[in-house]
Order: C-alpha cells, then sequence, then structure tokens
C-alpha cells in the first residue's frame, strides 16, 4: 500500500482494526499470565498466614522447625524446576496464546499452559498440604519428640507430590510400575 503495490486487495480499515486488535491481544495474554501469578501469591500468602498463627512460637516446637526446614531443602529442587517453567512461560506465554488460535497446534499450546498453571500453583497445593499436615500432626497428643515419624511421613509425602506435580501422573505411575516390576524379578 506504501509503496505504490495493489491497492486493490488491501484495505486500510482492516488493517487498522487487526492492529488494534494484536495490541489488545498482547495486552489480555501478559495481564492475564500477571493475574495468575499475583492470585497465586496471594493464596500463598494467605496459607502461609494460617499455618503459621496456627503453630504458637515456643522451644518445644523445634521438632516441628526442623522437619520443616528439612522439607523445604528436600522441595528446593522441585521448586527451582518451578522457577525455570514460569519464567519460561513468561518469556513465551505469547507464542503459547498465538499457537492456540490455530486449531492444529491448540492441543500442544493447552496442554503446556496447563503445565505452566499446574507449576504457577505447585507452591500453594504444597503450601497447603503441609499446613494441614502440621497442623493435624500438631493436634495429636502426643510429646514433641515423638512427632518426628510424622513429620518423616509428611516429607515424603510432599516430595511424591510435588514429584506428581512435575512429572504428571501418567509417567509417575510408569515410574512406579517399573520400579514394583524390578522388586518382583530381585524378589
Amino acid at each position: 500500500f506504501l509503496v505504490g503495490g495493489n491497492k486493490k486487495n488491501f484495505h486500510l480499515q482492516n488493517y487498522i482494526k487487526s492492529l488494534i486488535l494484536a495490541i489488545f491481544f498482547v495486552a489480555i495474554v501478559y495481564m492475564g499470565y500477571w493475574m495468575l501469578l499475583m492470585f497465586n501469591s496471594v493464596l500463598s500468602q494467605l496459607v502461609v498466614s494460617y499455618t503459621l498463627d496456627s503453630i504458637i512460637p515456643k522451644p518445644d516446637n523445634f521438632v516441628t522447625y526442623i522437619a520443616m526446614a528439612f522439607a523445604a531443602l528436600m522441595l528446593s529442587m522441585f521448586m527451582a524446576w518451578r522457577m525455570i517453567v514460569i519464567g519460561w512461560g513468561a518469556a513465551y506465554v505469547l507464542i503459547l496464546a498465538g499457537m492456540y488460535l490455530f486449531s492444529p497446534l491448540r492441543g500442544i499450546a493447552v496442554k503446556v499452559f496447563m503445565y505452566i498453571v499446574i507449576m504457577i500453583f505447585m507452591q500453594v497445593i504444597l503450601l497447603s498440604v503441609a499446613g494441614a499436615g502440621v497442623m493435624i500432626i500438631q493436634a495429636i497428643p502426643l510429646p514433641e519428640v515423638s512427632k518426628v515419624i510424622f513429620y518423616v511421613s509428611l516429607t515424603q509425602g510432599l516430595f511424591l507430590l510435588a514429584l506428581v506435580l512435575v512429572v504428571g501422573s501418567t509417567i509417575f505411575l510408569f515410574l512406579m510400575k517399573q520400579g514394583s516390576n524390578v522388586i518382583k524379578l530381585v524378589v
């Protein structure tokens, strides 16, 4: 149009309309991703504040604090992977949204975006399970020192839950089946 080419197939109104829609599309996609991250942050803060309010800080809770520190250490590699995926998601969310517009690529875009959403909310899921576990363990009428086995079990459960969230339930079940086949072979 600008260099005097074929003006018959070019409509300036459609071009401007498409340009405005593209700008809104970019803004909506990035705003939606930012809203997901903010919603995760709010939910995480709510879970943590509710859990911390239920645990009275006293010297007897030393076992609780050590157990949760160990759980955080065990989950740090999953949280590192989570941060990498969230960063990749932020960098390529526009490409994913563009892939969704094409019907042959829609399935791939949905699966990748769902994995990113799972990684975003993995923090809330793990904090909720840990908070509920700690509150249940705190309610058990036993001395703090004898609750160590419960905290070890909670840490193992959190580790398995994080593994399932990261690799997916299908791959996790496949690994479990292969592991049971190996145990059968050895026994």
